[in-house]
């Protein structure tokens, strides 16, 4: 089906315990919008949460254009410091 492929990049930065997740698509055209929490909505929707689990479990998140025609969505995750 067009559009719908995509590409995911991991990258582990050890000194700063820092990952980063890019998922990147053909979709220019589709930007992700995230609910806020609690939002009140009058049908029950199967999908869209992918961003709310996003936002809730990484420290940051954007969305930057991939050109030509495609979006990334980027989150970074740092670990605890434990010392």
């Amino acid at each position: 089906m067009p559009g719908r492929s995509f590409r995911l990049t991991l990258t582990f930065d050890a000194s700063p315990g820092r990952l980063r997740i890019d998922v990147t698509d053909a979709r220019g055209d589709r930007w992700p919008l995230v609910q806020p929490p609690g939002a009140a909505t009058e049908t029950l929707h199967t999908g869209g949460r992918g961003l709310a689990l996003v936002a809730a479990l990484s420290d940051h998140w954007e969305t930057v254009p991939y050109p030509p025609s495609g979006k990334t969505v980027r989150a970074e995750l740092t670990t605890p410091n434990c010392g």
